[in-house]
């Protein structure tokens, strides 16, 4: 569920016990965006996420994320642009499925080559803007596996605002 402009952390009517997100949308010149399978050890479910994390409240929405992305993808080079989109998105984590509140912004890689899933994530893709198209349109899955909720609504936010350029490639 997609509420446009509205803050980090303002009240949006679905209760108070909902976790903050904070997802990276990292689009390369040839608008290809980057996807992470993450798997559940419990359940071994597994989804394909837009990394990001949950924002602690003593940390900044980017710090916590800068974390994230060195711990998940063991990379240290890369910029979060200073502009969070202000927009919010409204789902559940797809493990716990507690709700969750996310809020996004761009990360641009200055070396894709170093980049390397850690233990903590089991693959990562990056997916062309026309993949990204058939995610939005025809469902929740690629590669084989379910892609979250909110991970689609994003995208298909992106796509719809022109913010990945279909016809690139």
């Amino acid at each position: 569920m997609f509420f446009e402009g509205i803050e980090m952390g303002a009240v949006v009517g679905i209760g108070d016990n909902v976790t903050k997100e904070v997802d990276a949308v990292c689009v390369r010149e040839d608008g290809r965006l980057l996807l992470v399978l993450l798997c559940d050890a419990v359940s071994g479910l597994c989804r394909w996420i837009l990394p990001g994390c949950k924002v602690k409240p003593e940390e900044s929405a980017e710090s916590s994320l800068e974390k994230e992305i060195e711990k998940e993808l063991e990379e240290s080079s890369f910029q979060i642009e200073s502009t969070f989109y202000p927009d919010v998105f409204l789902g559940k984590n797809p493990f716990s499925g507690e709700e969750i509140e996310v809020q996004f912004c761009e990360v641009s890689f200055l070396n894709y080559s170093n980049m390397r899933p850690s233990h903590e994530i089991a693959a990562f893709d990056w997916i062309s803007p026309e993949q990204a198209l058939d995610v939005a349109l025809y469902g929740f899955e690629y590669e084989g596996y379910p892609v979250s909720e909110v991970t689609v609504d994003i995208i298909e936010h992106l796509l719809i605002n022109g913010n990945m350029n279909v016809f690139m490639v």
